[in-house]
């Protein structure tokens, strides 16, 4: 099998291989590849796009199909994964270039083609040469095309629509326009004087100039023609107006069918050069159109293959077949059974048994049309595929019974038998519906085991549909024959069109009568003409099945509890990793947070040292003395290293919604930190709290209430300095002197972001606690009111804060908060 587009009669350069045909067409319609192309082909973008698609066949070398599959595979992510779609309309331009090369001059319409598909190669380029090396097939077909902007640009400039050339075409074409305008003004004017003038306005039939013979005229009435001087060019269909060209415009046009004739002229020597053109670059723009058509039909491969949820399939140089969950493309999606089918290795030939209208042709089709398809480049609709390239396909499908050449059923399948066993050949398919049918049953179940031990002999892949009890008995002591089976619900009397691997199937023709209503008497009468050795080996397989069947059913219940339970691990684990992450920002900001303390109380100590070291010098204390205030600055620096708020968190009990109070705290047990309650529960048992500048929703259950006393930094500093003092009886807090600013009652965060202005104003209303302030005022401005929104939830959160308000007009307005300390 082999890809066949029609040959190009111009050029040399070829769509794709060009090889003898190994499948027939009559097999390529039976598996309805050609109804397949009909609908693909409606996805190209061109009219010649659709013609070279919709003539598409298989290959049967492998590597070729391999780069047209990976080229559908391409486009396809070109469109669906970087949403870029590179191919605009074009026009099949290979007669154009044609009549160029033998100098006929192009028209309007033609060269507007000819730009049109230059423009469409431009448009290609730029949108797929920027994707890079990702898309290499498609890149290796874009390289071979050319933008030929000067001829692109010349067309552009000069035609302006299908029928008219622009006045920017020549220098010369724009003058004699100018010169063309000016006359016909000119003659209008002239002419203009009989209709304005008494003496000749009363014989005209209309006061209008109008046009004859390229040149204007005035109608006059027929019976006074002879009043006005002139030449008479035409008359109306009734006779009564004869359109005359007075004597004293006759010069005048006359000039300007000069003029119109140089026109005519230069723009046929504009046509010309710009014919000239395309025969110069006739084969760039021949290769540009192989090209574009090529990538036409790639891209219409992959809307198709979006159009059916299709997928690359893997194509195997080994000739096994696996298929999974796969879809017939013609049957409506919400009608088709997929089918799941496996066959190569050890099993080269595979039997589907099982009742009428089960599937099993269907079956057939839908593995013949994959194989035409892989061949193709085109995507396959199942969940999984693995498809050989096969050197020849053959099939015996449907009845091809002929009154013309006086044919029975079984006479027409003989034939088609006879063909296939005579061209039989490694590395073929070879699809056979209801094997030795159409005569007596015990010759035909023979004839299908002299038949399929034959295709065994040369290696063939076979698939084969029976009802023959006899062929199933062989093909269970066969080890290279695998058996199918299309399942049947026994409770609904219905087929249910799924495969059944490794199990034979039985035709149940007595159960589906009895569901459609056939007499009781006749069936029993058939039930006792049937052999009883036959009828048990029916009830054995027909216990088979449905043992399998019920095992299959329990094996997919199973995997969808599977299935659901990973996902909701999946979705534990991901909950858990959020939380992680959570955790991990609070800890970071905590260590902000730490470390703001650290410096902040550091240059708290600093300060001290120096007012210690001022008061020693007055005092003109020993050095041991400064030693020992430096020993004081130590043991303060090591103790806020430690942990600025210590906790035992091994002391929490639960907590209620009766205990839940804004302002309290609590403790976040999956994050292990302490927080602050904002709100009471909501309708979810959802409260808002604070974990350090971060507000979060948490939900009650993940709350405890901590029994222990935390020990604030304010508080911890006092116990290092009594625990430092203690060592040192002259150097106790109270004779410690107070940083300079620590008076101040006011504090200015004007352009400071929120960070920042939380950062300082922590600073501040520590110091103001310190010298006992119960009222401090907070200049944030008005602005967009981020700051003060910032500054307030800061204020919501701090306890030493026991009230705020925004300032009256004599204190700043909004621009400012008050606020009242503990």
């Amino acid at each position: 099998m082999i890809t066949v587009f029609k040959k190009r009669k111009i050029i040399s350069l070829r769509l794709n291989k060009f090889e003898v045909q190994m499948t027939s067409q009559k097999v390529l319609t039976i598996i309805e590849f050609d109804k397949i192309l009909k609908i693909a082909s409606s996805y190209a973008v061109s009219e010649i796009g659709k013609e070279f698609l919709i003539k598409t066949l298989p290959t049967d070398d492998f590597l070729f199909a391999s780069k047209c599959l990976n080229q559908t595979y391409e486009a396809y992510r070109i469109l669906y994964e970087k949403s870029i779609d590179p191919i605009n309309y074009f026009d099949d331009i290979e007669k154009l270039v044609s009549k160029a090369n033998i100098k006929a001059v192009l028209s309007c319409t033609e060269l507007l083609k000819i730009g049109r598909t230059i423009n469409s190669v431009q448009l290609i380029i730029s949108k797929v040469k920027p994707l890079g090396e990702e898309f290499e097939l498609i890149q290796n077909i874009v390289a071979d095309m050319s933008y030929i902007k000067s001829l692109s640009d010349d067309i552009e400039t000069s035609i302006l629509d299908e029928n008219e050339i622009s006045d920017r075409a020549s220098d010369k074409l724009a003058s004699i326009r100018r010169k063309i305008a000016v006359s016909k003004e000119s003659i209008k004017e002239r002419l203009n004087s009989f209709l304005r003038s008494a003496t000749y306005s009363k014989y005209l039939q209309e006061n209008i100039i109008t046009v004859r013979n390229d040149r204007f005229v005035i109608p006059v009435k027929n019976e006074y023609r002879g009043e006005i001087n002139g030449l008479l060019h035409d008359q109306s269909s009734s006779g009564a107006t004869a359109f005359i060209e007075p004597m004293q415009v006759v010069e005048l046009n006359n000039q300007l069918k000069s003029l119109l004739i140089d026109e005519q002229i230069e723009i046929e020597r504009i046509l010309t050069m710009l014919t000239l053109q395309v025969s110069i670059n006739s084969e760039i723009l021949l290769k540009n159109q192989n090209s574009l058509i090529l990538l036409d039909t790639i891209f219409a491969k992959a809307r198709y293959a979006e159009h059916v949820k299709a997928i690359k399939p893997m194509l195997k140089k080994e000739f096994e077949i696996k298929i999974k969950q796969g879809r017939h493309p013609l049957i409506a999606a919400e009608k088709v059974v997929p089918i799941d089918i496996e066959l190569g290795n050890e099993h080269k030939i595979l039997i589907i048994s099982g009742p009428n209208t089960g599937g099993k042709t269907v079956s057939l089709k839908t593995v013949g049309l994959f194989s035409a398809m892989a061949a193709s480049g085109f995507m396959l609709p199942a969940i999984e595929a693995a498809i050989p390239v096969f050197k020849n396909l053959f099939c015996d499908i449907g009845d091809f019974q002929s009154i013309e050449n006086s044919l029975s059923t079984y006479s027409s399948h003989i034939q088609n038998l006879v063909n296939i066993t005579d061209n039989l050949s490694m590395g073929s398919l070879v699809l056979i519906d209801e094997i030795g049918a159409g005569t007596d049953p015990s010759e035909g179940a023979a004839l299908a085991i002299g038949i399929i031990k034959y295709m065994h002999k040369f290696g063939v892949l076979a698939i084969v549909t029976t009802h023959y009890s006899e062929l199933k008995e062989f093909s269970l002591t066969n080890p290279y024959i695998r058996n199918a089976s299309m399942e049947f619900d026994y409770k609904t009397l219905l087929p249910t069109y799924k495969i059944m691997m490794d199990l034979p199937g039985t035709s149940n023709a007595l159960a589906i009568a009895k569901h459609l209503g056939l007499n009781n008497e006749i069936l029993e009468e058939a039930k006792m003409a049937i052999n009883q050795e036959k009828h048990n080996f029916e009830n054995v397989l027909r216990l088979a099945r449905s043992l399998k069947s019920q095992a299959e059913r329990e094996y997919e219940e199973v995997q969808k509890e599977r299935e659901k339970l990973q996902q909701e691990l999946d979705e534990i684990i991901k909950e858990k990793e959020k939380i992680n992450q959570l955790k991990e920002k609070i800890s970071f900001q905590a260590d902000r947070e730490v470390k703001s303390i650290i410096l902040k109380k550091t240059a708290q100590a600093n300060e001290y040292i120096e007012r210690l070291t001022e008061i020693v010098q007055q005092a003109e204390l020993n050095e041991s003395e400064l030693l020992k205030a430096k020993q004081l600055r130590t043991a303060i620096e090591n103790q806020l290293y430690e942990d600025p708020i210590t906790t035992d968190y091994n002391d929490i009990k639960e907590i209620s919604i009766d205990d839940i109070q804004v302002g309290m705290n609590a403790y976040i047990k999956t994050l292990q930190k302490e927080c602050l309650i904002l709100s009471l529960p909501d309708r979810k048992k959802m409260v808002d709290v604070s974990v350090g500048n971060m507000r979060l929703s948490i939900k009650i259950d993940d709350l405890g209430i901590l029994k222990y006393q935390t020990i604030r930094p304010e508080k911890k500093e006092s116990i290092i300095l009594k625990r430092a003092a203690s060592k040192n009886d002259n150097l106790t807090p109270s004779n410690i002197p107070t940083p300079s600013n620590s008076s101040v009652t006011e504090i200015n965060l004007l352009g400071n972001t929120v960070d920042e202005a939380v950062a300082k104003l922590d600073v501040f209303l520590d110091n103001a606690i310190k010298n006992g302030l119960n009222e401090v005022k907070i200049v944030h401005g008005k602005g967009t009111g981020a700051l003060r929104r910032g500054v307030h939830d800061y204020l919501k959160c701090n306890r030493a804060v026991s009230g705020y308000r925004l300032g009256m007009n004599n204190e700043g307005g909004s621009g400012v908060t008050i606020v009242t300390l503990n």
